[in-house]
């Protein structure tokens, strides 16, 4: 009994003593990190804050870049905004084949944007003609963003002209010039009368002659003219530059044309007794130039077309006043002193 009592006893004191030592262990103490296996609290941090959502891309509609009539500029416009100021004009930085050239507010009225996006406003265009070789170009926008966001850029080959199509075309005949003109003989016919009667008779005749029309322009395109066109060209005649009746219009690009004409004649000679009349038949060829403009219109690569006009140089040479001229001579060739009063000619005609 005197054991068990003192198991007792010091079972007593043992658990005691743990009581005591888990009792003063502090409620708060922190995890033992030095051990070889760390408990997962030990290295914990907090997280950071994410960060806060970056700003839009602006929206950019670049609608075109297009080759000015004139072919020495490009016609570059379109649209931008940026929905983090979404009534706040945008810059633009516009560049051609990789140089920039130009930067500008876009803040120009487009009322189109107003009504597709009401909270944009119109105040978000951009359109302007830059100076540009008539080769071809990358033209590229550039929006600049407002909120934070990446910069928008687009880019596009110059839509250039590869044609003109005329309907029309207009002589500035108080400009034309008569550069030079020429007789060409088309006949000479010698009478002799060697009788001491006066005799009667007739020369007539025809030939072909050569004229030519001849335009010449700076374009630098292909110029075709609609079969529907009915018009003259300019011609020399009575002393003056006019413009001859209206018909097919034959249109030879930085060349010319030629064309026959027919020249007919018929005179009645007069010979005086013991007397010579020499008949001479002449034409006068003419050579004149003139400014010309041809309206209708540029055809783009991508279709489009633009309403314009093509100018240049028009060079023509024509055969105009048909005459027959008699000489009276006497027997040995000399001059008649008073030579017979001759009768006027029935035809003198150019068809």
């Amino acid at each position: 009994m005197r054991v068990r009592k003192s198991a007792a006893v010091l079972s007593t004191v043992v658990t005691g003593w743990v009581m005591v030592l888990v009792a003063a262990q502090p409620a708060s103490a922190a995890p033992n990190c030095n051990v070889p296996i760390p408990p997962p609290a030990c290295g914990y941090e907090p997280p950071e804050d994410p960060p806060p959502p970056s700003g839009f891309v602006p929206v950019l509609a670049f609608d075109g870049a297009r080759q000015t009539v004139s072919r020495d500029g490009v016609h570059v416009w379109g649209w931008t905004a940026d929905n983090d100021a979404p009534t706040t004009a945008l810059n633009v930085n516009i560049s051609i084949d990789g140089t920039q050239v130009r930067s500008m507010v876009a803040n120009q009225h487009r009322p189109d944007v107003a009504a597709a996006y009401p909270n944009y406003g119109a105040a978000h265009g951009f359109e302007v003609v830059l100076p540009a070789s008539a080769a071809g170009h990358n033209v590229c926008v550039t929006a600049i963003s407002v909120g934070g966001g990446a910069n928008k850029s687009v880019c596009r080959q110059m839509d250039d002209i590869v044609e003109f199509m005329a309907y029309g075309i207009n002589y500035d005949i108080a400009r034309a010039q008569l550069v030079g003109t020429s007789l060409q003989q088309l006949d000479k016919v010698t009478n002799r009368n060697d009788t001491t009667l006066q005799q009667s008779t007739e020369i007539s005749g025809s030939k072909t002659v050569t004229e030519t029309e001849g335009w010449s322009d700076t374009a630098g395109v292909k110029v075709s003219v609609s079969t529907s066109i009915k018009a003259g060209f300019p011609i020399f005649a009575d002393g003056k530059v006019t413009v001859s009746a209206e018909g097919s219009f034959s249109y030879t690009q930085n060349g010319s044309t030629s064309r026959s004409r027919t020249v007919s004649w018929r005179q009645p000679v007069l010979v005086p007794a013991r007397s010579i009349v020499e008949a001479t038949v002449t034409v006068t060829h003419a050579n004149i130039r003139v400014p010309y403009s041809l309206s209708g219109e540029f055809i783009y690569r991508s279709g489009a077309r633009a309403a314009g006009t093509v100018g240049g140089m028009f060079a023509g040479g024509n055969s105009e006043n048909v005459q027959v001229n008699l000489k009276q001579y006497n027997l040995d060739g000399s001059p008649a002193v008073a030579p017979a009063k001759q009768p006027q000619a029935t035809m003198l005609k150019i068809s």
